[in-house]
């Protein structure tokens, strides 16, 4: 249900550097609220979304927060990344406020359905590979979420055929249980241990990754990797249509890989590409045969599936730019999503053939000496690091390390021994990496360091031509840097003064 916050006394907790908190102040205000903004973090750290936000009538609250701004106030409007157990959000709902998680308000507020995009490794990806399928049809298209920038201060221009593409992190779709809502189409790369400083267990961050599809409805999707046995047993969960991609399996139907291309088998018959306009004659032409339809590009998609016998390839695998078999997992899963849609072959085709990735993620620096240098500081799992370890032949020096989530590094040690030629470690995980590494038989030398300039000095001093230097850490950033990319722009600029 959609609060009214016309002359409300709203409390934003937590304004954050990824512009959720800027976009949901400015939504906020848009609909006549008085807002008061209150972030533990100093205006100087905070500084850049203080900057987005400068000149609207909001108070500040930052270094702390104070009681009375959540006992007095009509609405608190939560960030994902704040505990559940905050005693200031405790305060609130004795005090008989409203509390209302930020991101579950994009749900209750967007006109157009939502496809979610959720998974432990490779959703950043997935995403902007779905948004530049989809903007091939229709430029209008919104893409956010968890992947940076806001979409509640654009819920303005989402009509009801604008394609909208989340990113949703477990945070913020164990929130979205407490609506009882779901993205009407729903992708699940993967699934492994992660924020379990957070969940607690494995079974709990699996239960708020789950949030994605509990609430689905018939005549919604799930797209799930069929190659994650975690994830494959979720189809026996899903209310509506299920739809399979796989890396490693021919499927009766899906999408697959087959003799080395991108195949689509499925029983959606997607839409040439055109405007929604004209999506919507059509539509009305086939009325007769059809049910019951919405007025959107995915649920259209969905009216009009019949079933579709002979396999359309897409492309090659080999044509990918992006390196890495994780990456063709990446660009299965937005096939689906974007064929589903009613993007057609050619689009889709397209992208996949010039899509060079996203800011972060194995992001080529720059060559120096025969050493080339790469950026992967989004990875922040070490299933992501593996993964960035199996993209790259000869010797990888890797820099690894930063604050603790809770999670295990003992398969990774064994894949740095596996792939590693030399590993630099930073942070507040460093001796526990270091540890995990050295008690194995001929691992290769392990160097900590105590900053990022000095990991990135001496990896330049282990490599040698023909090598890689990847920054790919596995942690989190916030021991030591704002966030992933202040940690990834930091070893950017380290690498252009070498």
């Amino acid at each position: 249900m959609k609060i009214d916050f016309t002359n409300k006394r709203v409390t934003l907790m937590g304004l954050g550097l990824f512009g959720g908190g800027v976009g949901a102040a400015r939504f906020l205000i848009q609909r006549g609220a008085s807002v008061t903004v209150t972030d533990l973090r100093s205006d100087q750290v905070l500084a850049e979304s203080l900057k987005a936000l400068k000149g609207l009538p909001i108070t500040f609250r930052l270094g702390e927060h104070r009681e009375a701004d959540f006992r007095e106030a009509d609405v608190v409007v939560v960030s994902p990344a704040v505990p559940k157990n905050s005693p200031f959000l405790k305060m609130a709902r004795e005090a008989g406020t409203t509390v209302v998680a930020r991101d579950n308000l994009i749900f209750q507020w967007c006109p157009a359905p939502i496809m979610g995009v959720t998974g432990s490794n490779g959703k950043t990806t997935t995403v902007s590979l779905i948004g530049a399928m989809f903007r091939r049809v229709h430029p209008e298209t919104v893409v956010g979420g968890n992947i940076g920038g806001s979409v509640l201060d654009r819920i303005e221009k989402i009509h009801a055929d604008t394609p909208v593409i989340l990113e949703l992190s477990s945070f913020q779709l164990e929130d979205l249980q407490e609506i009882g809502m779901n993205p009407h189409v729903a992708v699940v790369t993967n699934l492994s241990p992660n924020h379990l400083d957070r969940h607690g267990t494995f079974e709990e961050y699996v239960r708020a990754k789950k949030g994605i599809i509990r609430y689905q409805k018939p005549d919604d999707v799930a797209i799930l990797n069929y190659d994650d046995p975690a994830v494959r047993l979720w189809a026996g969960e899903c209310p509506g249509k299920v739809v399979f991609f796989s890396l490693r399996e021919p499927l009766r139907e899906g999408v697959f890989v087959q003799n080395g291309r991108i195949v689509v088998r499925l029983n959606f018959t997607p839409l040439a590409p055109q405007r929604p306009q004209r999506t919507q004659r059509k539509i009305q032409k086939q009325k007769r045969t059809l049910n019951s339809y919405e007025s959107s590009a995915f649920s259209a998609c969905s009216a009009v599936r019949s079933l579709q016998e002979d396999a359309e390839e897409i492309c090659g695998t080999e044509e990918l730019i992006l390196p890495g078999r994780h990456n063709v997992e990446n660009a299965l899963a937005a096939t689906a999503a974007a064929w589903i849609g009613g993007v057609g072959k050619t689009e889709i085709a397209g992208v996949l053939r010039s899509f060079e990735g996203v800011a972060h993620r194995l992001e080529f620096v720059r060559e120096i000496q025969g050493v080339r240098y790469y950026n992967d500081s989004i990875a922040t799992t070490p299933e992501s690091v593996i993964a960035a370890l199996d993209s790259f032949e000869g010797g990888i020096v890797l820099i690894a390390g930063g604050s603790d989530k809770g999670i295990s590094f003992d398969h990774l040690a064994d894949e740095i021994v596996r792939k590693a030629k030399a590993v630099v470690l930073i942070g507040t995980t460093a001796s526990k990496i270091s540890a995990l590494v050295e008690v194995r038989r001929a691992h290769p030398p392990v160097m900590r360091c105590n900053s990022l300039e000095e990991a990135v000095r001496h990896a330049k001093t282990l490599a040698q031509s023909g090598d890689v230097v990847l920054l790919s850490p596995a942690c989190a950033s916030y021991d030591m840097f704002r966030n992933f990319e202040d940690r990834g722009n930091r070893f950017k600029a380290l690498v252009e003064r070498l």
